[in-house]
Order: structure tokens, then C-alpha cells, then sequence
């Protein structure tokens, strides 16, 4: 079952709470951010990342790693 956002589901996550729904760091989330392989949406001066890219994130492979090595 869906949940509808009028339900409780968050709509928009800061940085830390979506590293808590995709089990990876802030750091992590940080470097997907920057490179455009996770999508944001700015209120203010903060960074909020939309659910629908986090379920985006989690449904798809990612056999790379999150950072590449110099």
C-alpha cells in the first residue's frame, strides 16, 4: 500500500534524513548531489531532496562506486 503524502509520507528530505532512507552517508549523498545523479530541490538556502528521487536511487543498480578513486 502507498502511502499518500496527506498520509504522513515526507514529500521533501534535508541531507541527513535522506542518507537515513538510503542507508548511505551524508558524504555519500553529498557527492550524489553533486554530480547530478541525485535531484534537489532548494527552499531557502537549504537543499531538500524529493522522495521521488530517493525511491529513483533505490530502485536502480549502481554496481559503480559512489566515488571514484584519484
Amino acid at each position: 500500500m502507498q502511502m499518500n503524502p496527506i498520509d504522513g509520507q515526507r514529500l521533501l528530505y534535508d541531507r541527513k534524513m535522506a542518507a537515513r532512507q538510503i542507508s548511505l552517508s551524508v558524504r555519500s549523498v553529498d557527492y550524489l548531489i553533486a554530480n547530478k545523479r541525485l535531484g534537489t530541490r532548494r527552499v531557502g538556502k537549504r537543499i531538500m531532496i524529493p522522495h521521488c528521487e530517493l525511491v529513483r536511487f533505490a530502485r536502480t543498480d549502481h554496481v559503480e562506486p559512489i566515488t571514484k578513486s584519484k
